[in-house]
């Protein structure tokens, strides 16, 4: 009887070893969780991430605003709901207008022509104290009406009453509308495009509920175009970072509006390629969404990418395919990963632990999906 080791036999337990490590160490590196939430999550527009300080845990929150109270499920990182609670008032805007501080501070904005207030809500529903930004504004010198922009909630960062940014958007008032009312429709839609290159206005506010401050800096920004809604504010310690889409560099500014460094992050090639396709109201290259890990101090930015940019190569994928590009605190670029935008939601990607929520599309009503990524 032949007692040497089969040869086949051991070249097929050697492949089933390395298709084991492999899968090993995919698993390691990303599973996914189910939340149930029971309510329509098609399209789910209140979400965000926060730090309980009674749990010392971060926490994934959802807002039902289909209620006729609008409800908030809370759910630990593993996907487990730890809690819900009722907010007592009517969402007049977005859920995106409400900051989680904590479970029993609650920063909700509501903003019109005539009115930008914050509000401070426990979570009964109480107003505890408010604060209209508009006389402040108005002291500034600008004549013209301003939004504020909604909270962007999918990383922990700095934040804090006490000193936080936020952006505004132009609003044209009435003296701007009845100046331009003798021009054409095509002129006034040159001359609003030509304000709207300004509109990007980053606001720093500080003491916002005892002695308020702001300061004001427009014009950072100066771009064919903007997608203002998107523009997105970095807290850190002693500085904070601001980007818009079209514009190919991330700033990081002081407290005082000063410049410290800026990073490109869109190339050269492609912000004017992106720039060409803007005329025939294609889709192009462009930032979505910085999120920022508190504890590493890394930063992932979200790009939302055309298949016909050729830097990053993926011709083959859909057009709403994006990319995330993983730098640390210094903007060395770590790792990037491409998601198919027709099997991940660009919209609902959350950072927590250096770990990465992508929400995966899930059809099944009542459920998220996120594939929690551990390297990128």
């Amino acid at each position: 009887m032949n007692s040497k080791p089969n040869l086949s036999f051991l070249i097929t337990v050697a492949v089933l070893l390395c298709i084991a490590t492999v899968f090993s160490g995919c698993s390691k590196s990303q599973h996914t969780i189910v939340l149930d939430l029971g309510y329509n999550t098609h399209p789910i527009v209140g979400r965000g991430i926060f730090y309980d300080k009674a749990t010392q845990s971060y926490q994934l929150y959802f807002i039902n605003n289909q209620a006729e109270n609008p409800l908030v499920y809370f759910f630990d990182l593993a996907g487990n709901k730890t809690d819900s609670l009722t907010i007592n008032f009517h969402l007049q805007k977005s859920p995106n207008n409400i900051k989680f501080i904590s479970k029993d501070s609650i920063l909700y904005t509501l903003s019109r022509e005539d009115l930008n207030q914050f509000y401070l809500i426990n979570p009964k529903g109480d107003v505890l104290q408010s604060r209209d930004l508009k006389p402040l504004i108005s002291k500034m010198g600008d004549e013209h009406d301003y939004y504020l922009v909604p909270f962007r909630n999918n990383c922990y960062t700095h934040f804090s009453l006490q000193q936080f940014t936020t952006t505004i958007l132009f609003s044209p008032n009435q003296d701007y509308t009845e100046a331009h009312a003798h021009l054409s429709e095509v002129e006034r839609q040159k001359a609003l495009r030509t304000l709207e290159k300004k509109s990007f206005v980053l606001l720093v506010v500080q003491h916002l509920f005892t002695a308020p401050r702001i300061k004001m800096r427009p014009g950072l920004f100066d771009e064919k175009k903007s997608i203002i809604s998107k523009t997105l504010l970095v807290d850190l310690a002693h500085s904070f970072y601001a980007y818009s889409p079209f514009s190919r560099v991330i700033y990081e500014l002081d407290y005082n509006m000063n410049i410290l460094s800026q990073t490109q992050i869109i190339s050269e090639e492609q912000l004017i390629a992106g720039e060409d396709k803007k005329e025939d109201n294609q889709k192009v290259s462009y930032i979505d969404n910085i999120v920022y890990d508190k504890n590493t101090q890394d930063f992932f930015v979200i790009i939302s990418i055309d298949n016909d940019v050729y830097s990053y190569n993926v011709s083959q994928l859909p057009v709403s395919s994006f990319m995330v590009k993983h730098y640390d605190k210094h903007f060395n670029l770590l790792g990037s990963k491409i998601f198919d935008g027709e099997e991940y939601n660009i919209n609902s990607v959350l950072l927590a632990n250096n770990k990465l929520f992508v929400e995966k599309r899930n059809e099944t009503f009542g459920q998220l999906t996120y594939e929690i990524h551990t390297e990128i």
